[in-house]
């Protein structure tokens, strides 16, 4: 009964973001069902929606969201990103690695604003040769593949501590699973692109060694915030804030122009996305769902690790990894205590793949903003690549099962 209920506001989300209608709308809609379905009383419910968007989580989500967008409305008004294209060009003379690594590379930040970042290279380097559907997809697929491993991201710290297994050889047990991903996402959409830049004469004049000291130049404040992240195990929105006071002192913005950047920064509707997403993972949790799905998938004819496996993709698909991640690992790894590192890997990439496909994932909405696409689009882009990794993941998993 479980699975249905949950596919049944899955579906109801999904159906409503098919009519082309605001994800905030299709998120409320998604609690309301929750609220039915799930025999949620009036007094919990207001409860739930004021912790949603009170609680610390959210809070920080908030103030990330709002701080990178700040940074890049500098770094815009500076021309910092469309030179940093320029130099991406210089070093590599090819537009498919600038439409993957840029995005790769700007995924260390754990941010969704950053997609923004992201989504301006790729459609400068993809141009005509995708179709916006295709252009989100490169966008948010290849922005999260840092995501699925490094420990910049709350739900790889979260994986690795309640597994207990080793971050270092986390890290490099998914690699094989990271060049997958990036295999797959060329194969599907970029090898599209030309490799080359057809309208840039001048772009072999520059030496790569001064193409990087551009890029450098050019992207710093970037760099800056994952030191920061990394090394000091900052919040996001502390080391964004230090980068942008940094970043004025640096490009000598002006009070004027600083102020402006506080209305420009402002987007109501990815923050409202974002926070009602928050609260509906308040309500997924009350409802105790997940806490049953071991239970409600019992009868399926497949391994116990592939069980969990699959619980993770759906946990995610409805809450979100860090959610599902933090919920979940304790019970996987008590009721398969051997799991070890591959049970580990195949959990962190189901999660990561459910990701790709959720109506509750914002940073996607940020892309399919950007570029005026939908969501079914998207997903009929990802669910071909997506496929195809879950099954080079179980089956990497089996190799690795048997090897520990």
């Amino acid at each position: 009964m479980v699975l249905i209920k949950l596919a049944v506001i899955l579906a109801v989300i999904v159906a409503i973001l098919c009519f082309r209608k605001p994800l905030y709308i299709a998120i409320i809609a998604g609690i309301v069902v929750s609220v039915a379905l799930f025999g949620i009383d009036i007094s919990t419910s207001l409860s739930l929606v004021w912790r949603g968007f009170s609680n610390p989580e959210t809070l920080t989500v908030l103030a990330g969201l709002y701080t990178i967008t700040y940074l890049q409305r500098m770094l815009e008004k500076r021309d910092q990103l469309r030179m940093a294209q320029k130099d991406l060009d210089d070093i590599f003379h090819n537009r498919r690695i600038n439409a993957s690594l840029a995005p790769i590379f700007i995924g260390l930040l754990p941010s969704a604003a950053a997609v923004n970042i992201c989504a301006e290279i790729v459609e400068n380097a993809t141009g005509d040769c995708l179709d916006k559907d295709e252009k989100s997809f490169v966008t948010s697929y290849f922005r999260h593949i840092p995501e699925s491993f490094l420990p910049t991201y709350p739900s790889v710290l979260l994986l690795v501590g309640l597994s207990g297994v080793a971050m270092s050889g986390f890290v490099v047990g998914m690699l094989p699973l990271v060049v997958a991903l990036f295999v797959l996402g060329y194969v599907f959409y970029l090898r599209k692109v030309p490799k080359k830049e057809d309208n840039n004469p001048d772009s072999e004049s520059i030496g790569k060694s001064k193409a990087c000291l551009n890029l450098l130049s050019h992207l710093w404040p970037l760099f800056l915030i994952v030191v920061l992240i990394i090394a000091f195990n900052m919040e996001i929105y502390i080391a964004v804030a230090i980068s942008i006071v940094l970043s004025a002192i640096v490009y000598k913005f002006n009070g004027k122009e600083l102020v402006t950047f506080i209305g420009t920064a402002f987007e109501f509707q990815m923050l409202l996305n974002s926070a009602l997403v928050m609260v509906f993972r308040e309500f997924i949790q009350e409802s105790g769902a997940m806490v049953a799905l071991p239970d409600a998938l019992s009868f399926l004819p497949v391994p116990l690790p592939i069980i969990f496996a699959i619980i993770f993709f759906i946990g995610a698909l409805m809450i979100g990894n860090n959610a599902i991640v933090a919920m979940t690992t304790t019970l996987a790894f008590t009721v398969i205590p051997d799991g070890g590192l591959p049970l580990a890997i195949l959990l962190m990439a189901f999660t990561y793949a459910a990701m790709q496909l959720s109506p509750t994932h914002y940073c996607i909405f940020v892309a399919l903003d950007y570029f005026k696409a939908d969501f079914v689009g998207i997903v009929k882009k990802t669910v071909l690549p997506i496929l195809c990794f879950l099954v080079v993941t179980v089956l990497y998993y089996f190799l690795l099962a048997a090897i520990f």
